[in-house]
């Protein structure tokens, strides 16, 4: 992923040429997969990381894939797209917890939200994340 990364910023700079934002904001669960290229082309980016209950995600995935599946073959296994699902999202998951143990990614760099807490209050923990990414100290 890092020459994509790579030509995202070069993308991003262009548009930000002339009227740089404040902040871009870049959002989707495949980062998970991809963090360690994210931070080495955007080292002080910061990490709003959504926890949701995996059963949900996995169910919420596989639906999405087995739709998509199902535009290109007439048999579609669901059970089997689960399993692959789920080796995939786990996969995603040892990843960044992996970089996130590591030294790379600075814990100040993180904000942990968990998806229930999202809905239950949404303005209050949009506020979190403003609170805790829009700050002069050594934290993003």
């Amino acid at each position: 992923m890092a020459p994509v990364y790579a030509s995202h910023h070069r993308q991003s700079q262009l548009l930000e040429w002339r009227c740089p934002p404040y902040r871009w904001v870049m959002k989707s669960s495949s980062q998970l997969w991809s963090m360690g290229a994210l931070l080495a082309e955007y080292p002080d980016a910061c990490i709003v990381q959504t926890h949701r209950d995996p059963l949900k995600v996995l169910a919420s995935f596989t639906s999405l894939v087995t739709t998509s599946c199902r535009f290109y073959s007439g048999h579609v296994d669901v059970h089997e797209i689960a399993r692959e699902q789920a080796a995939f999202l786990a996969a995603g998951l040892a990843r960044a917890v992996a970089l996130r143990n590591s030294a790379r990614l600075p814990a100040a760099q993180v904000l942990d939200l968990h998806f229930d807490d999202f809905i239950a209050d949404p303005v209050a923990r949009i506020a979190d994340i403003y609170n805790a990414h829009n700050n002069d100290s050594e934290q993003c």
